[in-house]
């Protein structure tokens, strides 16, 4: 029989017409063949259909970056068209609140590190500020783990304009700054934040992405990320000198930036 819906599916279930053979409760009905129909009155008011194996939702909404219904990636929520801002994420099996930035270079990205000039945090392999709430791009100084940045890394599923690129720094200190690096770089857990960057690995950027976008590091092709260290040199700071642990200021350099990765 057609089915019809006087206000819709949604409801106790008693609006439904013209489908005498709708089952109607709040438990899955069991030995059902394929075709049946199960109206779940308790579960969202839900409609649902048994494929043969098992009842499942003739409609079920999209992913919302709610924590009961979490991006699979920040790929998707830029599919879905999402806009910037935190959303709950599940990355390596763990559902994770951060902040997307879907706006710049075609979006996707997770912002993991925010460093401050004058700040006094100090980044580490355990991070600053913590794992579990997102970083504000504008706000202070919060960096995440390096095990959070690498599950980070090795969940991407992004798969845009330019899929090889993984992360980008934005450096607001002696000009400004974009530098991008590519997927090939970071893989296998490679990003360490403690263990001084030579411009061979995952901090060696790229120019890959595309002309339009400022690649000035005074010259040199070994990027450290964000800050003005050794403008004139060989490097240019990532998150300072490594030996003195961290983004605050000193007579070296000073940090301000952000550094997100493609997820």
């Amino acid at each position: 029989k057609e089915i019809t819906a006087t206000g819709g599916f949604y409801g106790d279930g008693s609006n439904l017409t013209g489908i005498d053979a709708v089952i109607t409760q709040n438990t899955e009905p069991t030995g059902q063949s394929t075709g049946a129909l199960w109206f779940d009155t308790g579960d969202g008011n839900t409609l649902n259909v048994h494929n043969g194996t098992d009842f499942v939702p003739v409609y079920e909404a999209p992913n919302d970056g709610s924590p009961g219904r979490p991006f699979t990636s920040a790929w998707e929520s830029k599919q879905l068209g999402v806009g910037s801002g935190n959303y709950y994420v599940m990355i390596a099996g763990t559902v994770r609140h951060v902040y997307i930035n879907n706006t710049d270079y075609d979006g996707a990205w997770i912002l993991v590190t925010r460093a401050k000039g004058n700040s006094t945090c100090h980044h580490s392999t355990g991070g600053s500020g913590n794992d579990s709430s997102p970083i504000d791009p504008a706000g202070g100084c919060h960096a995440y783990s390096d095990a959070f940045i690498n599950q980070i890394i090795d969940s991407n599923s992004y798969a845009g304009s330019n899929s090889n690129c993984a992360w980008w720094a934005y450096a607001n200190n002696a000009g400004t700054k974009y530098l991008f690096g590519m997927k090939d770089q970071i893989a296998g857990n490679d990003f360490r934040s403690t263990t001084p960057a030579n411009g061979r690995g995952w901090d060696r950027y790229r120019f890959d992405y595309g002309n339009s976008y400022t690649h000035d590091a005074c010259g040199n092709e070994g990027s450290r990320g964000f800050g003005d260290h050794h403008c004139s040199g060989s490097h240019y700071a990532y998150n300072r000198h490594n030996s003195n642990n961290g983004f605050s200021r000193d007579g070296m350099t000073d940090s301000d930036g952000v550094f997100y990765i493609r997820n």
